[in-house]
């Protein structure tokens, strides 16, 4: 599932980013890589989707639905689950 579609509150893990080098250079400068393991705090219709990374409780980003859509994701529940 994308980072859209995915529920808030729930820590999640980045599969894959589905996008050109530019983006991903961009991603990097945040940290954000992939199995870099995530909660997403809110993510409106409209607006920025506010992630928070889980080893860094205090670091927050808010990146746009752009984005969103291409980072894929999975829950970490039931990824412990198999």
């Amino acid at each position: 599932m994308t980072l859209l579609q995915a529920p808030e509150n729930v820590p999640l893990e980045i599969i894959k980013i589905n996008s050109g080098v530019e983006l991903k250079k961009q991603l990097t400068t945040l940290d954000l890589y992939t199995t870099e393991s995530i909660i997403k705090l809110k993510g409106a219709r409209f607006g920025p989707v506010l992630i928070q990374k889980v080893k860094e409780g205090n670091m927050k980003f808010a990146i746009g639905h752009g984005i969103a859509e291409k980072i894929i994701v999975e829950i970490l529940l039931e990824k412990s689950k198999l």
